[in-house]
């Protein structure tokens, strides 16, 4: 049996709700602040592949309009999420 890489199974688990949610930001911030919570008791080649998909999340939002709550409230995310993942966040 084929060993599945574990970005398929974080495809297979997150690609619809992402694909359905992607208008409400509170379905993207959950879905951000669950691959974060995995990162922090990952080890590092998981973490790399965590914050890769969350960059494919992240893909269809467009982070320059949202309310100022909503980017606040997904920007401490996603701070913690590149400190935990030595990963740098291009945000403003």
């Amino acid at each position: 049996m084929e060993q599945k890489r574990f970005r398929d199974y974080l495809y297979k688990s997150f690609y619809q709700i992402k694909h359905y949610g992607k208008d409400d930001i509170s379905v993207i911030s959950n879905i951000v602040n669950a691959l974060y919570k995995c990162a922090v008791v990952s080890n590092q080649s998981i973490q790399k592949e965590l914050w890769d998909f969350n960059n494919y999340i992240l893909e269809e939002v467009d982070i320059q309009i949202l309310p100022s709550m909503d980017y606040d409230y997904l920007k401490a995310i996603m701070v913690k999420f590149a400190n935990t993942t030595d990963e740098k966040l291009n945000w403003a």
